[in-house]
């Protein structure tokens, strides 16, 4: 008993120190698509990323259906914290001979860390990532997918363009139909509509599109169903889009706690409502008798940004005050007041809740441990003794 509990306890700090050694890599692009052709052949430029504190090389390797059709050129290399590695991948199909594969094969490229020498004290785990060349194969008769999907964000009133295509994966030439839903906010159809019957051949791609009337659409995020039918098939794909007011979002007043007696650098989140872009947006911040005002900066369409200030709390008394939140977007005003305690308390627990730092947890956990081996150890010995 008590060297199962030592053995637990050596193991337990063992994954600890293990867990503080771990590094990351990354890889860039992550997906190419190609559609099969005899004869296939692309060289592409990828880059290997470190995310790891710890310096160290990388290797590069092909995985896959198809890595035997593939090579990488610069395959290694020693990267530092964030440094990034250039690499190409040259792949070629052959002429013939594949021709009993059908739809997605992929060429997997793996970007590694290389475990440390032999000789080195440290303990790590290495980690992979992979990237992927993906080439789709016709099948055997006929075959279709819907290949894009969307809806373009619209000012409230307006026209937005549908888009969308569907593609032809397989051998035989096809009949098809599609048609559109929409949905509001609350998850109701509001609109429905049917487009032509269309022919689409091997290995071709049809282009839809249609203009929406949103006319009567109010200001909110609205989702979309796409439905292609043909044969016997029906498949699907959804997108949303958003109908614009001119106007903005006032979300949040951070911290809710100001410290009394001393500047505190406050936060105002704001999201756009709308699908231009607003040039000029700023914040007037009043709390009791103090007011300040933010920089200001420029909001993209349907954007978030924080504006942000100073407020200085010295002539302030402790307690609970309405904070009056005024945000100016060009030609246009939004009001919003949250409610901030400003106290001269150094450990605030807001909401109920509080912090803990990993490091407290990982100490509390190893402590209780050794406390309970040392409980079952003098249980065994008084045992043993009795």
């Amino acid at each position: 008993m008590i060297r199962r509990g030592i053995f637990f306890f050596i193991f337990f700090l063992f994954l600890i120190y293990l867990v503080s050694n771990v590094s990351a890599v990354g890889i860039s692009p992550v997906k190419r698509i190609y559609d099969y052709k005899p004869g296939l052949e692309d060289t592409l430029e990828f880059q290997a990323i470190s995310n790891s504190g710890v310096p160290g090389y990388v290797d590069i390797t092909l995985e896959g259906d198809l890595a035997k059709y593939g090579e990488v050129i610069n395959d290694s290399a020693f990267l530092q914290n964030g440094e990034r590695h250039k690499f190409l991948v040259h792949f070629k199909l052959p002429d013939s001979g594949l021709e009993d594969l059908v739809g997605k094969q992929t060429l997997w490229i793996r970007v590694e860390e290389r475990p440390p020498d032999s000789a080195s004290t440290t303990i790590a785990v290495t980690t992979a990532v992979r990237g992927v060349i993906v080439v789709n194969f016709p099948y055997p008769g006929k075959y279709l997918d819907i290949s894009s999907f969307n809806i373009e964000n619209v000012k409230e009133g307006e026209n937005t363009a549908v888009k969308f295509g569907v593609v032809s994966r397989g051998s035989e030439t096809t009949i098809f139909t599609t048609s559109l839903s929409l949905y509001d906010p609350t998850g109701q159809t509001i609109y429905e509509k049917n487009f032509d019957a269309k022919i689409l051949e091997a290995d071709q791609e049809y282009s839809g599109n249609a203009l929406l009337d949103t006319k009567l659409f109010k200001p909110g995020a609205y989702s979309a169903k796409l439905f292609l039918k043909y044969e016997d098939e029906e498949k699907t794909a959804e997108t949303t889009f958003l109908v614009g007011e001119k106007n903005i979002s006032i979300d949040a007043f951070l911290p809710q706690i100001l410290s009394y007696g001393k500047i505190n650098e406050v936060t105002i989140s704001a999201k756009s409502l709308w699908n231009d872009a607003f040039s000029k947006v700023f914040a007037v911040i009043e709390i009791a008798n103090k007011s300040a005002t933010t920089p200001t900066k420029g909001l993209q369409p349907f954007g978030s940004t924080n504006l942000v200030q100073f407020i200085d709390t010295s002539e302030l008394d402790e307690g609970l005050y309405d904070a009056d939140v005024t945000v100016y977007f060009d030609d246009n005003v939004k009001k919003k007041t949250f409610s901030v305690n400003i106290s001269d308390l150094t450990v605030v627990e807001e909401e109920n809740g509080f912090s803990i730092s990993m490091t407290t947890i990982l100490v509390t956990v190893i402590v209780l441990l050794v406390v309970a081996i040392i409980v079952i150890f003098l249980y065994e010995y008084l045992k043993k003794k009795k």
